[in-house]
């Protein structure tokens, strides 16, 4: 897990990325991806959050989206495709 302001983000082998009240417990927001990701947890760097998955895979995900949104789906093919999220709030 990595520790952001206050929030607790978790990569999940399910394909789940969640930021969660580091206090409450609350869940902030969910990406779900298409592949599991690795035990080794996410990195942070320029505001971009990367999360290596089970198929050796990287994938960059915008820190912002976990800080600021309800749900998000991915919508991409493959780990190489463009990222494309979408957010329901």
């Amino acid at each position: 897990p990595l520790l952001y302001r206050g929030l607790l983000i978790h990569a999940g082998r399910d394909g789940s990325i969640e930021s969660r009240d580091l206090k409450t417990g609350a869940l902030r927001c969910r990406v779900e991806m298409p592949v599991g990701f690795d035990r080794a947890g996410p990195a942070l760097s320029g505001g971009m959050l990367y999360v290596g998955d089970v198929r050796g895979g990287v994938h960059a995900v915008p820190l912002a989206l976990l800080t600021q949104c309800g749900t998000a789906r991915y919508s991409g093919t493959a780990p190489s495709s463009t990222l494309r999220l979408t957010t329901d709030g």
